[in-house]
């Protein structure tokens, strides 16, 4: 049996200035950057083509480390609502793996970021067949030492979910997820709710035309995640039938060094 939170003897929680409280944790995103540049470490384009026949494709960037440390797994890095690959959490979580020596793969899920130009459709969490799919094409020269998966905000909800489908049947060596909202029609609602004292001045000095529109994007995103979680539920896993590949339409992607199409991966 795995160990509790509680044998683990973790510190508490204490917030780091100036960022108190959960308005300026959330809003520290946004107002600090981070580099999207890795060097000295080198990245590279990988696509995830879908098996749903839509046609639609995954984007990654693959970050390897200067120095890699032998052993170590890759490290799966899932992004938030409205997040992508260059996210600054996403960046700044990258660069500190790799420093360590671990080759992290930043993945953008279906119609976020890079992604967005190569789907039709969007992505919720409850889909998590799209990130059972990401894993099931990784090849074996970045799976040999295992696989680890970190989910933030609705990324980690997504993963969540995908462990309590899989079980004990999943490929990971271990999980972890920051911030992932469980409750999500709760969720939507207290943000329709809550008065925000500490992000309102922010939020007022922004242009509107700009900021409203991503909050709005948020809400309605939680609340139809909710929606997908009841209609998809967990369920205990089963042999899944394995889709044929040759049923998809091929679009080019700037810049992929990779063609992960199957099992296999192909380099163009």
């Amino acid at each position: 049996m795995p160990p509790s939170l509680d044998s683990l003897d973790l510190p508490p929680f204490r917030p780091r200035f100036p960022w108190w409280g959960a308005d300026l944790q959330t809003l520290s995103v946004l107002l600090q950057s981070s580099a999207a540049d890795l060097s000295p470490h080198v990245s590279e384009r990988v696509c995830f083509p879908m098996a749903d026949r839509t046609g639609d494709i995954l984007l990654g960037m693959l970050d390897r480390p200067e120095e890699p440390m032998a052993g170590r797994p890759l490290v799966i890095l899932i992004h938030g609502l409205t997040g992508c690959e260059h996210s600054v959490y996403i960046l700044r979580a990258a660069r500190h793996l790799l420093d360590l020596g671990y080759t992290t793969l930043r993945l953008n899920v279906r119609g976020a970021g890079p992604s967005r130009a190569y789907c039709a459709e969007h992505y919720h969490v409850g889909r998590t067949a799209d990130f059972r799919r990401v894993l099931w094409q990784l090849p074996e020269d970045l799976t040999r030492d295992g696989v680890v998966a970190v989910g933030y905000s609705g990324g980690g909800t997504m993963l969540l979910k995908y462990l309590g489908e899989e079980g004990s049947f999943s490929p990971l060596r271990a999980a972890a997820t920051i911030c992932a909202p469980i409750d999500l029609i709760r969720n939507a609602r207290h943000m329709d709710s809550h008065p925000d004292p500490g992000a309102g001045g922010v939020r007022r000095s922004m242009d509107p035309d700009r900021a409203l529109p991503r909050v709005q994007v948020e809400r309605e995103l939680l609340a139809s995640a909710g929606a997908a979680v009841d209609r998809w539920p967990c369920r205990f896993p089963r042999r899944r039938r394995q889709s044929p590949v040759g049923q998809r339409r091929h679009r080019e992607i700037p810049g992929a060094r990779l063609r992960l199409i199957g099992k296999g991966a192909q380099v163009s």
